[in-house]
């Protein structure tokens, strides 16, 4: 972007989870970040009242974008909602997630909105789950949290995965979890 460009809220906002993704926690700082976008600290301050201001409107961005967006977007696509997710999930930037977890051990800001995010991520994962297999409340919820507990896992140990590899972790989980509530149906002689 040329210097003479104003440089927006958002364009911050991106650029910190653009360097977050790229280079670490380190070039989160104020002096990495202006040195990055060629801008003063004056630039970063008018829109931010200090560096948690701008850790907060970072993972509030992030929140929208990378979660309810997201759920916007599967609960708008065609067919399964779950195989929507899948695929939608498996193609995110999981090297940022990453960070953002590591970011969250420093932060509290960042960790109290990454606990949001995983509340409202399960949440979904369990709704999906109770109307797919017409499951108990606490069934649905307890295979929520096993299952964004393997993706979260799949995250840290495989950041750089292509998406079809965690798509094809995805699909495995869902044949299991599939399996485990026909095989309780079978049991009680209720179908999902």
């Amino acid at each position: 972007m040329p210097a003479s460009l104003r440089f927006s809220q958002e364009d911050w906002i991106v650029l910190g989870l653009t360097q977050v993704a790229g280079h670490g926690l380190g070039a989160l700082t104020v002096d990495r970040l202006c040195e990055a976008a060629g801008r003063t600290r004056g630039s970063f301050y008018h829109h931010f009242a200090d560096h948690q201001a701008f850790i907060r409107r970072m993972m509030e961005y992030w929140e929208k974008r990378d979660t309810e967006d997201a759920i916007a977007d599967v609960e708008r696509a065609p067919g399964d909602r779950a195989n929507a997710l899948t695929v939608l999930a498996s193609a995110i930037n999981h090297r940022l997630e990453s960070r953002l977890r590591q970011l969250a051990q420093k932060e509290p800001v960042a960790l109290e909105i990454l606990q949001q995010v995983d509340a409202r991520r399960i949440a979904y994962l369990a709704d999906l789950c109770r109307q797919k297999y017409d499951c108990a409340p606490a069934d649905a919820h307890r295979t929520a949290r096993i299952e964004y507990a393997c993706y979260v896992g799949a995250q840290t140990l495989w950041p750089d995965a292509p998406p079809s590899t965690l798509e094809a972790m995805g699909v495995a989980f869902s044949a299991m979890t599939d399996a485990q509530f026909r095989g309780t149906a079978d049991k009680t002689g209720a179908g999902p």
